[in-house]
């Protein structure tokens, strides 16, 4: 009861319920939930490579039309049959409670609520080595007592239902034999959990059962043999098939719909008056139960650190240069940055959105890989995690263009010793950022390509315990994030990087603004003087042409004609065969770097222009340039 002074707590219970809608919105106003038509909700108790239970819960998604449901990690748009490769698995779990005094300064571990003869607290939190998730509870609201919505009491026999004997295989509360698990306690009277007394001799303690946390695996799925056991459910939904089958051993797999979610229960603790405590809670997502256990792991070693120090262990990597990019005299990428104490060298990454990639050969699942070489060249990155086995569709794979998150791939590798050869030729810029790197070796470094860089630093050196086991011996360095993808400096403000139409995003104009949330960098070509287009030194440059269907700038959908090499304030006139005017654009230069114009192929009216031949004239201050362009959809 938390609302009395000087009140002992008996019994604290925590429940985190997962969310696992990922919700847009379409044009028309309707609801689109980009994860698929259904979600697996799952619990991994794996072992890892220390034999201990991997302990947490998470959700993985398949594709939102029946006809493709069976393949996981396919996204598509409701009633498309086609769609890319995503494979993202979203997980979480309790990582560990710990006494603090009033300071917060850590005492030691502290123990669930229940007590051996002796009157001491001797059940941990979460369950050590092989015990690890013993005492947690994990598993779907489909078989929930409480619910998000649910009475208090049904949320608490819920968040702590493995200990009941028979409280998360029943769906009723009316149903719930809630007597102790004669597993770890040798009495207790009821749902009176204070009653209880737990068995003296850890050594015959058994696994709580009580919370569905395994279910017998099988080997084969629809006369398919998998590539290894898989925990396929028995009961309810329509979601008895493998999940993970390569990855997920042991645990449990069911389907969530509206109103159902995957949960996590923790507790309970008893607190006396004044005693306090701190609870430890993570949350992950990454390609396929790979990177998802990867940020368990990591958020279980942060812990560890904090239990042995009282604080948070520093993990050595160098500081996140700071970087800039912009087009150099050359109209390719320059990628400018400045240098961070204690760095022994620095890697330029670059994703870039053409040519475009197969998800399923490449894309997320290089996220957890790319950066694990100092060998240049898309070619040299390592073998990437693979796909899920059980996807069987690959002719319905569209390719899509790279994005902000990549697929990245280390472009050049400069030590610190060689930073000299990297001096920043633009002077204007050289104070803030003393060195740049001018992307020119690739065929599709040209005028109007979108790109994605950033700047790591390394040292070279293992990162001290407890992370040195997060990485195994084969990586004998330690590097920065990627925070400062085109230049941001991983800081919210106020728009993501990849939302062009919210209304907080900067203007093409607001070049700070940009640089701040790291928005797409496109490749553009300066004004050009007037002299030198008319004395023939420059062209206006008009490409593709012809167009044909997609033009390596164009992202996403969009559908665009370069003019490039215009003046600082030039008129663009379009017209058709007949002579009519198609379109008239008066073009100023919004910024002094760009003098490029996209044309997205509509008429002055509005209307889309049909396949054909068009003239193109630019006219500007003391002359004029003009040619032809054709279009073949």
């Amino acid at each position: 009861v938390v609302d009395l002074s000087n009140h002992r707590i008996e019994g604290l219970a925590m429940q985190y319920h997962g969310e696992p809608w990922f919700m847009s919105m379409t044009p028309s106003g309707t609801r689109w939930y980009s994860v698929g038509g259904y979600r697996a909700a799952y619990h991994d108790a794996t072992p890892d490579e220390t034999g201990s239970p991997w302990t947490y819960s998470g959700y993985a998604f398949g594709a939102i039309n029946r006809e493709l449901e069976n393949d996981p990690g396919i996204m598509t748009r409701q009633g498309n049959n086609t769609g890319y490769y995503n494979g993202l698995t979203y997980g979480f779990t309790f990582v560990g409670a710990l006494s603090v005094d009033d300071g917060g300064n850590v005492l030691g571990d502290k123990n669930l609520m229940w007590k051996d003869s002796n009157g001491n607290e001797v059940v941990h939190a979460t369950g050590v080595g092989p015990r690890r998730g013993w005492f947690q509870s994990n598993h779907s609201t489909e078989s929930q007592i409480g619910g998000t919505n649910g009475p208090p009491r049904g949320d608490f026999i819920n968040a702590i239902a493995e200990f009941f004997t028979d409280a998360g295989k029943s769906r009723s509360v009316d149903l719930v034999n809630l007597t102790p698990n004669p597993a770890m306690f040798e009495l207790g009277t009821g749902e009176d959990v204070t009653s209880w007394k737990v068995k003296d001799d850890p050594n015959t303690w058994g696994y709580p059962d009580g919370a569905l946390e395994k279910v017998p695996p099988v080997t084969e799925y629809n006369g398919i043999q998998l590539p290894g056991p898989n925990p396929i459910p028995s009961f309810g939904g329509t979601a008895n098939r493998p999940l993970h089958p390569d990855l997920i051993h042991e645990g449990v797999v069911t389907e969530n719909n509206f109103g159902k979610e995957a949960q996590c229960g923790f507790g309970p603790f008893a607190l006396d008056v004044g005693e306090r405590m701190r609870v430890y809670f993570v949350r992950t997502m990454g390609f396929r139960p790979t990177q998802a256990r990867g940020g368990i792991k990591a958020a279980r070693a942060m812990y560890e650190g904090i239990k042995a120090t009282g604080s948070l262990v520093d993990p050595g990597a160098p500081a996140v240069p700071e970087i800039s990019i912009t087009a150099s005299n050359n109209v390719k990428p320059l990628i400018m940055f400045n240098t961070v104490a204690d760095a022994d060298g620095y890697k330029v990454y670059r994703s870039k959105a053409w040519p475009p990639f197969n998800p399923t050969q490449d894309g997320l699942m290089y996220e957890s890989v790319y950066w694990k070489t100092m060998e240049e060249g898309e070619e040299n990155r390592p073998t990437p995690d693979p796909i899920n086995p059980m996807l069987t569709n690959f002719d319905r794979i569209r390719e899509k263009p790279g994005e902000h998150w990549g697929p990245y791939a280390l472009i050049k590798h400069i030590p610190a010793s060689e930073l000299e050869n990297f001096i920043n030729p633009r002077k204007q810029d050289a104070k803030a950022y003393p060195y740049a790197y001018e992307d020119s070796e690739d065929a599709f470094t040209l005028p109007g390509q979108t790109f994605y860089y950033y700047v790591s630093a390394y040292k070279k050196m293992r990162p001290p315990a407890p992370y040195n086991n997060l990485e195994n011996d084969s990586v004998t360095w330690i590097e920065s994030g990627k925070v400062n993808v085109n230049g941001r400096d991983g800081y919210w403000k106020d728009s993501w990087p990849f939302t062009p139409h919210d209304p907080f995003f900067p203007e093409a104009t607001d070049i700070e603004g940009l640089k701040a949330i790291g928005a797409e960098f496109v490749l553009l070509s300066a004004p050009v003087d007037e002299s030198d287009l008319e004395l023939g030194r420059a062209q206006v440059v008009v490409r593709p042409n012809p167009y044909k269907r997609l033009a390596f700038h164009d992202v996403g959908a969009e559908h665009k004609i370069l003019f490039a090499n215009l003046p600082a304030q030039a008129t663009i006139t379009i017209i058709d065969l007949s002579g009519q005017i198609i379109d008239r654009i008066q073009f100023e230069a919004p910024t002094p770097d760009n003098g490029t114009y996209f044309w997205d192929m509509f008429s002055k009216d509005g209307i889309e222009v049909a396949s054909g031949v068009y003239i193109w004239v630019v006219e500007y201050d003391g002359g004029m340039q003009k040619g032809v362009f054709s279009i073949l959809k």
